[in-house]
């Protein structure tokens, strides 16, 4: 069914100087972002009994980390831990990592330096023993493109409007709204550089 959008209300965090202005407007960073993996592929020399497959399609909840305004994180209850992070390093890089205990890592999206302020990655993992995962896509999200894609298709927001996000490659994804007491089921696509 997707996540709720029945109404405007954001809920900005301490800002990320570095990226207003550029993926949100001024005063506008979200304390909360939703990040997406999809077309993750299981690498072939991982015993998969003892490990969960990567989880293509969920929707994980990032929260700001405190003192660290260019950062979102979460830690889930089966022990995922996502990483989205801005300005990073001398080198001023974004990243987006998915990993679980033990050094399990299945995503790195790593930008080439000076790409400070990107929410959109594809997956660096090689199959190396290192990483569980290869290929695929992250994506990050926050309230805020989901209001104004269905502000542009003339979409009011209401309790009962979902809206669901399927990306198709590093610059693509397709956002679909679903209202069922509207009749409403509408795909958008979204291109991001």
């Amino acid at each position: 069914m997707g996540q709720r959008l029945e109404d405007d209300t954001i809920i900005t965090g301490d800002a990320c100087t570095g990226c207003e202005g550029i993926l949100w407007d001024p005063g506008c960073t979200p304390k909360t972002v939703y990040v997406r993996f999809s077309q993750l592929e299981r690498c072939p020399d991982i015993d998969w009994t003892e490990n969960p497959v990567p989880p293509n399609n969920r929707v994980f909840t990032l929260e700001q980390v405190d003192g660290f305004p260019c950062r979102w994180y979460v830690l889930t209850a089966d022990e995922w831990s996502v990483s989205w992070q801005l300005s990073w390093g001398v080198d001023l890089r974004s990243r987006l990592f998915l990993d679980r205990p033990g050094m399990r890592n299945y995503f790195q999206g790593l930008t080439a330096p000076n790409l400070k302020c990107v929410g959109s990655f594809e997956n660096k993992a090689v199959c190396n023993g290192l990483f569980f995962s290869h290929g695929g896509f992250g994506w990050v999200e926050w309230k805020q493109i989901a209001i104004d894609q269905a502000k542009n298709l003339g979409i009011a927001l209401a309790p009962t409007l979902f809206y669901e996000v399927f990306q198709i490659d590093i610059e693509t994804v397709v956002y679909k709204f679903t209202d069922i007491a509207r009749g409403i089921n509408v795909k958008s696509k979204l291109f991001r550089p």
